[in-house]
């Protein structure tokens, strides 16, 4: 069963009634390998969609939402668009639309075999004979698919690179190959030719390594099209010859819309250093503490797809990084079980956010209280492959007792994007380029009916028309962000929610760390 959805798709006949993230066995034996999309998206889909907003003072509904994840939904401030997308989201969808223009509205991608040759023939191909031509300066293809030179630092061996990336593209779930073609063609025109090295050298190593590691080179690829698929988003918000702030002038959707793609970008970087901090760091100080080096090596790739898939399913969000739901769950475990608490504390304070363990001078010795049962893959729930491991942990009959173990590694994820803790940070991010200065000017000019004007002069009036003496309370040394301000401002431009203020901000929020 487990190898028969893996290869699956979305279909016309799955259209179960579907209340809240658990997937039953039912969803499960009705899903259909005859539409688009595999299980991976279907999966994601259902548990990224309709999912967050609809509950006073929370990300969820109330029949989505135990108990034990309630807190950490209701302290995510971000507005659900952004905590559901990401920049790799948004690189799906543009070589989606880029396959069927370049294609001249060819079929959708439906894993038969006509169209994997045909992808492979009319799109991967090529492209891989281009990008190794442009990366070398090589002018016929028998020269391409006989480069075999070194690259340093990414792989410094000799080896084919042509035979080793179509060994990855076979290598890969059959739904990535088309999005792997996409992307290799949109590289080739954007990247210079020592990015392409780059590239190519990560698919040649790729050889080297699992097929989880492959879908983490995979992701990787697509994070580098990003830019690209970015601002052709970015260009739907621009007239046509002038610059994004004269787009944005004088029209408050095109500035939220800016505002919106800008802030994307920021949340993603801010999703990666939260992951970092609240899972990968402390899982490889507890490989560090109990001696493991090879899990502690493997828990980028591996344990990271367990982690991935949990937030998905519980809070419904969706890091840069996509997760292999259908990966080996190893090098993930449950670190709180443990680690010392003073270590992870201190792991976890403000200070350190985005920190490696080893950057932290209290954790560069990791202690643990002894190891987990079964710790080569051991993270609260139980699951063959990390889908269902985050599957049992929104499951209706799953022990209370293991979700509320699960509870402080939600709540400190979700403190990172808690208005206390965010807010000050994208407000600044924000104000700091005059591009997104200036959508800001545009979305305050409408909040309180100024004039239309991009930036307030602040020597022609009042200055506190001027959305950075707006926000920011100069008078007092050093100057303070007047942090009401900013959350109604950001509310107004669509990039906060507006259903949180039932969360008590006047509790200081502490991790509830086991004590060790």
């Amino acid at each position: 069963m487990l190898d028969a959805v893996g290869g699956g798709s979305t279909s016309s006949r799955v259209q179960l009634p579907c209340s809240g993230p658990f997937i039953s066995s039912e969803e499960i034996s009705e899903f259909s390998t005859s539409g688009t999309g595999s299980w991976e998206e279907y999966v994601i889909r259902r548990w990224t969609t309709g999912r967050m907003g609809s509950i006073p003072g929370a990300v969820g509904s109330s029949a989505e939402v135990r108990e034990e994840y309630a807190l950490a939904r209701r302290m995510v401030c971000l507005d659900a668009s952004l905590m559901r997308e990401s920049s790799v989201g948004q690189v799906l969808d543009y070589l989606q639309q880029e396959r069927r223009r370049v294609g001249e509205g060819r079929a959708s991608f439906r894993g038969s075999t006509a169209d994997v040759l045909r992808d492979f023939h009319e799109v991967f191909e090529p492209a891989l004979l281009l990008a190794i031509k442009k990366a070398f300066g090589l002018r016929t293809d028998i020269a391409a698919m006989n480069e075999n030179r070194p690259i340093p630092a990414v792989a410094a061996f000799r080896g084919n690179f042509f035979d080793a990336a179509i060994k990855m593209w076979a290598a890969l779930p059959l739904w990535k190959k088309p999005s792997m073609s996409a992307a290799l063609r949109e590289l080739v025109a954007t990247e210079d030719p020592a990015g392409l090295q780059v590239i190519l050298g990560m698919l040649k190593e790729s050889v080297l390594h699992c097929k989880g590691a492959q879908v983490e080179i995979w992701s990787r690829l697509l994070l580098r099209v990003a830019p690209r698929a970015l601002s052709s988003s970015e260009s739907s918000v621009r007239e046509s010859g002038t610059s994004s702030t004269s787009a944005c002038a004088n029209d408050p959707r095109q500035a939220r819309r800016f505002l919106w793609l800008e802030t994307l970008a920021f949340v993603d970087s801010w999703k990666e250093k939260a992951f970092a901090t609240v899972f990968v760091e402390p899982t490889k100080m507890y490989y560090a503490a109990v001696e493991d080096p090879e899990l502690k090596d493997n828990v980028d790739v591996h344990g990271a797809s367990v982690y991935l898939a949990v937030l998905l399913s519980t809070l419904g969000i969706r890091c840069p990084r996509l997760p292999f739901l259908l990966d080996t769950p190893v090098s993930s475990v449950s670190f709180l079980d443990a680690l010392h608490g003073d270590q992870v504390k201190a792991l976890w304070h403000p200070d350190n956010f985005g920190k490696s363990y080893e950057a932290v001078p209290d954790c560069r010795e990791p202690q643990a209280r002894g190891r987990v049962t079964n710790h080569w893959s051991n993270f609260i729930f139980s699951g063959r492959q990390p889908w269902q491991i985050a599957n049992s942990a929104v499951d209706p009959a799953t022990d209370p007792e293991r979700c509320k173990k699960l509870k402080p590694y939600l709540d400190q994820f979700a403190w990172y994007f808690s208005e206390e803790f965010l807010v000050p940070r994208l407000t600044q991010h924000l104000l700091e380029r005059d591009d997104t200065c200036a959508a800001l000017q545009v979305v305050l000019n409408e909040l309180y009916g100024y004039s239309s004007s991009v930036l307030f002069d602040a020597d022609a009036g009042d200055p506190e028309r001027d959305v950075r003496f707006w926000l920011w309370d100069v008078e007092s040394f050093p100057a303070v962000l007047r942090k009401e301000r900013a959350v109604q401002l950001l509310r107004c431009a669509g990039l906060l929610r507006r259903n949180c203020d039932d969360f008590d901000r006047t509790i200081i929020y502490e991790p509830q760390i086991p004590a060790g």
